[in-house]
């Protein structure tokens, strides 16, 4: 009997050419079902500072560099890492009010299922288990969803990056040039740039270091694809210091994130016996299981970004999410 060799590309989905009413309905309903779930939103205690801080920027025409809210600090350089967020917050109420802030919120959430759908369509040959995955998934993000805040785009660009490394793991480098842009936009946004740039860049790294390791020589980081990982990881770092303060944002995001939040019950490793926990015992066995029952090709580079993602929210609760994202691996 002829034995052929499998690879990754003999279980590859033959996506039908056209959508059927069935899928569409099931889209459908989940985006509705989504949609209105994620509409649910509450008031956050700093919402009211990230929209003035946004209203100051329009107004001025400028990002404030000093604290004007301080009689203590007023003299001193605030870094404002988040007024690319503040500036659309405050677009969005000063266009429709709160009705505006939520919509934006509704729309952004809907916009990160949308794609998680995708590319989940992209793997499962019946849209009824990608729905089905895409809601569980789906379920993480309420409770960071119901407020509105900058952390938000974070989600999104975390998922997007996370997209573009698989499609490069397999073979599809053109869709690396995405990172770079998608980085540029996160360092303006909010903190979590340094989440999904450090994704980004450890993929780069592994990834040569695979090939390296493979040809048993340095010189495999200058052959074939690997040159333009290289150009790619100097684009990204080049991204992130697309900012108003430059590499000065970069060390202040890493000292704020590095130091102890013991107020701050998000920036605690998470409690196992709890229902946050529970939850993340949840995603991690779901995880899990589709990692070990799989029958594709396991890739050494995108398992060890899984268990990197695994462990985030042991060290503080608020990496929870990302276990939600092994999907896209």
């Amino acid at each position: 009997m002829l034995r052929v060799k499998a690879n990754w590309r003999d279980y590859a989905v033959k996506r039908p050419s056209t959508w059927n009413w069935q899928e569409i309905s099931i889209v459908c309903l989940l985006g509705s079902v989504l949609f209105y779930v994620f509409s649910r939103t509450s008031a956050d205690p700093d919402l009211w500072g990230h929209v003035r801080f946004g209203q100051d920027l329009w107004q001025t025409g400028r990002i404030v560099r000093e604290d004007i809210y301080s009689y203590l600090t007023g003299d001193q350089v605030w870094i404002n890492h988040e007024w690319l967020s503040e500036a659309i917050f405050y677009f969005a109420f000063a266009t429709a009010g709160s009705v505006g802030l939520i919509a934006f919120k509704s729309g952004l959430a809907f916009l990160i299922v949308a794609f998680l759908y995708w590319h989940l369509r992209q793997q499962m040959a019946v849209a009824l288990h990608a729905a089905i995955l895409t809601g569980v998934f789906s379920l993480s993000l309420i409770p960071y969803l119901a407020i509105v805040r900058p952390q938000a785009f974070t989600f999104l660009i975390f998922l997007l990056v996370l997209i573009v490394l698989r499609r490069a793991e397999r073979g599809e480098m053109r869709w690396l040039w995405i990172g770079p842009p998608l980085l540029a936009f996160a360092v303006n946004v909010h903190g979590g740039v340094l989440a999904a740039g450090g994704v980004f860049l450890l993929w780069l790294l592994l990834h040569l270091s695979a090939s390296v390791f493979r040809e048993r020589s340095l010189t495999a980081i200058a052959t074939g694809s690997n040159r333009v990982i290289v150009g790619v990881a100097l684009a990204a770092i080049a991204a992130m210091l697309l900012n108003p303060y430059g590499i000065q944002l970069l060390f202040f995001l890493l000292r704020t994130a590095t130091v102890p939040r013991p107020e701050i019950a998000e920036w605690q490793p998470i409690t196992l016996i709890s229902a946050e926990g529970l939850v993340y015992v949840l995603f991690l066995v779901l995880a899990l299981t589709g990692l070990i029952f799989s029958r594709r090709e396991r890739s050494p580079v995108l398992v060890t970004l899984f268990m990197v993602t695994a462990f985030l929210p042991l060290l503080a609760a608020r990496h929870s999410l990302c276990l939600a994202w092994p999907a896209p691996f």
